[in-house]
């Protein structure tokens, strides 16, 4: 069974590729516990389920996250910046569907998705 140790040294020797390891390494040793406590359980299903929600939740506990019409979208409050964007890579290269890697992501504001009441916030959002 593969450890957490093992997994922090193969995401920084750039086993995962040299993205990760970049982005990996840009975090802060909280932040890279709680993506190898998320990788973790990821491996534990034998790669059947993946942990993308939990992984944005650990980087991005406010951040939202809608599936429309084959893509993810991502609210997240906080202003784009090299740090955010290089967690986005991060969590997208480790947790994402190979097969459904379509990902928007919306800085600093909220998206309405039609549909979906709870994100109809007038004056708030964008619609989509």
């Amino acid at each position: 069974m593969i450890d957490v140790d093992q997994l922090r040294d193969e995401l920084t020797r750039g086993l995962c590729g040299a993205d990760v390891a970049e982005s990996f390494r840009a975090l802060s040793p909280e932040e890279q516990t709680s993506i190898l406590r998320v990788l973790k359980l990821q491996e534990l299903s034998d790669g059947r389920r993946l942990y993308f929600r939990a992984a944005l939740q650990a980087l991005f506990p406010v951040g939202d996250v809608y599936f429309y019409e084959g893509k993810f979208l991502l609210c997240l409050p906080d202003d784009e910046s090299p740090a955010a964007l290089s967690k986005v890579v991060l969590i997208k290269n480790l947790f994402m569907d190979a097969g459904n890697s379509r990902l928007e992501v919306y800085f600093a504001r909220h998206v309405g998705v039609f549909g979906t009441p709870q994100t109809m916030r007038l004056d708030e959002i964008i619609l989509y």
